[in-house]
């Protein structure tokens, strides 16, 4: 009969464990692409539009006791030996960076953990994870990209794991300005911001097309460089020199063998327009 009372409360305990399993994690992912400049690129200084920033925040609430895990690689450029490259993570609102990590050049990629307790929801539970390419002195101070992913817990939500946003230019349409000239009209159609990378010389260019005979394009650079295509939504008009005469233009958005397009249906249009 002993054994019997003993072997009860064990069942139970090993029934509750078993529940307690099942229950799904209260926590939210995120995946980001980062670009940073170097603090030497003084075109941030230029005004909102042509902001190329070496400090990037990437906000996020948290709603219950946890931990906030972020995790990250350099994937472009190199991480010098004097630059103070670094993440943190800071209350929003706060100056002071709660903890750190900083990167080396034998170190392309890094890790933060933060635990989160009732104080920290008592005082709003935002944070800020703050990427920074630091000091402006270092004589190899230089450009890095990479990947970024941030786990953080909610409350009242199953885990959602982060998937890439998809990235998709789109042709919205191919017409002739005032006097004549082609011009042709992009739209950023996807979910997440394109990163800085894109506007390199390999990345998507729009080219004109009469029949099947090239008849020139541009870059992203050169249609683009205040970057609007870089948010969901935004747009930017390529401004050819070319008339069309009596001839049928078409206008191909090329992605390049780097840019992940989602949907490659609709980088293209005909003027005029039909058949």
């Amino acid at each position: 009969m002993r054994e019997r009372t003993i072997c009860l409360p064990l069942l139970a305990l090993a029934g509750f464990l078993v529940l307690l399993l099942a229950v799904p994690a209260l926590a939210r992912e995120e995946k980001h692409e980062f670009y940073l400049y170097s603090p030497k690129d003084r075109s941030h200084a230029r005004g909102a539009a042509n902001v190329r920033p070496y400090i990037l925040t990437f906000p996020i609430t948290v709603g219950q006791p946890g931990l906030v895990r972020v995790y990250g690689k350099v994937t472009r450029g190199r991480v010098g030996s004097k630059v103070q490259t670094g993440v943190g993570i800071r209350r929003k609102g706060e100056t002071r960076v709660l903890l750190n990590t900083w990167l080396r050049p034998d170190r392309r990629s890094f890790q933060l953990r933060y635990a989160v307790d009732s104080d920290d929801l008592r005082k709003g539970g935002e944070f800020e994870i703050v990427l920074v390419n630091g000091s402006p002195l270092a004589p190899d101070a230089g450009t890095l990209g990479g990947e970024l992913l941030i786990s953080y817990p909610v409350a009242g939500e199953e885990v959602q794991r982060a998937r890439p946003m998809a990235m998709d230019l789109a042709v919205e349409e191919i017409s002739l300005d005032g006097a004549g000239y082609v011009q042709v009209t992009l739209v950023n159609r996807g979910q997440g911001r394109i990163a800085p990378v894109y506007w390199r010389n390999d990345g998507p260019r729009v080219m004109l097309y009469r029949g099947d005979r090239s008849w020139g394009g541009a870059s992203l650079a050169v249609i683009d460089p205040d970057r609007n295509l870089s948010r969901p939504g935004g747009r930017a008009v390529y401004h050819s020199r070319l008339r069309p005469g009596n001839g049928r233009v078409r206008a191909v958005l090329e992605p390049g063998s780097r840019f992940p397009d989602a949907d490659q249906d609709n980088n293209s249009a005909f003027y005029p327009p039909g058949r």
